[in-house]
């Protein structure tokens, strides 16, 4: 056969939940606001990291943010039955994943999303109709004090 054969797969990143709440730590009366806004802003520039790495597209790949008590977990999964490489390539590049992550939070345009960071073809208007896009607090919870 000629080409390549992929199986679909994922990967997950997990990170300890209690140093991304230590960072996000304020008097803010919107703190209860702050993780589903760390959730979406995290996968939208995921997205744009990883589609930008892999040189491919959205529809290629789902990037998902949960929790659970301890751990905000990110999945990145392939999005084709059979899968298509994104996944594996994800995990061979992830420094340079992270990189462009950076290149995303450090956006100089805007105060909080504009079409150079989080506002991503394709995104949902629910996201800016409920205020979830927020590069200044992702910057926040992905930046080591």
């Amino acid at each position: 056969p000629i080409g390549n054969q992929y199986t679909t797969q994922g990967v997950c990143l997990s990170f300890e939940k209690s140093a991304i709440a230590e960072r996000l730590a304020s008097d803010d009366p919107e703190a209860d606001e702050v993780w589903p806004r760390i959730f979406v802003s995290l996968e939208q520039a995921l997205t744009k990291a990883v589609t930008v790495v892999s040189q491919s597209e959205q529809d290629d790949f789902r990037v998902k943010a949960t929790a659970t008590a301890d751990q905000v977990q990110v999945y990145i999964v392939d999005n084709r039955q059979g899968g298509n490489g994104i996944a594996s390539q994800v995990a061979s590049h992830l420094a340079a994943v992270e990189d462009e992550v950076r290149n995303v939070v450090d956006c100089d345009y805007c105060g909080e999303y504009c079409e150079n960071c989080l506002l991503i073809e394709r995104t949902p208007a629910t996201y800016l109709e409920n205020d979830l896009l927020h590069r200044s607090r992702l910057e926040t919870a992905l930046t080591p004090s």
